[in-house]
């Protein structure tokens, strides 16, 4: 194998973890929009806590898509999700409190500093989300 055969195989590992990566926002935003219609009247601060998680986190997550491709080419072959359906309030937490850890975890794949940046904007959407559903 040839140093540029393994710099090959690094850069498809490294496109297949940034398509994980974004699928895994995307089917954030579609699970927050499914939840917020199925948490319960009483959950009202859960409802409007995803309400608001859906609506903004998209551009985020499209901010982030556009400026890779920018930097990096086109993402093709995103990952398809599962939905859960709505138990409790506490579920929610455990969800976003895995996402912001995959984040944590995975934002290395990540190099320049714009991408970064964005990132953190996404992680600032789900610590508030949190604190809305662990709050009030």
């Amino acid at each position: 194998m040839k140093l540029t055969d393994l710099a090959i195989k690094d850069t498809e590992i490294k496109k297949t973890e940034i398509i994980k990566f974004i699928s895994k926002l995307l089917h954030s935003k579609e699970q927050a929009e499914r939840w917020h219609r199925q948490v319960t009247p009483k959950a009202l601060s859960s409802h409007l806590a995803l309400e608001t998680y859906y609506k903004t986190v998209i551009d985020n997550i499209d901010d982030l898509t556009e400026c890779y491709q920018g930097l990096k080419g086109k993402i093709i072959g995103y990952e398809p999700c599962n939905f859960i359906s709505y138990v409790d309030n506490q579920q929610l937490i455990n969800y976003f409190t895995e996402l912001f850890n995959y984040i944590n975890v995975n934002r290395n794949h990540f190099e320049d500093s714009c991408l970064l940046n964005i990132i953190d904007e996404i992680k600032q959407k789900i610590l508030k989300t949190l604190y809305k559903l662990q709050n009030l």
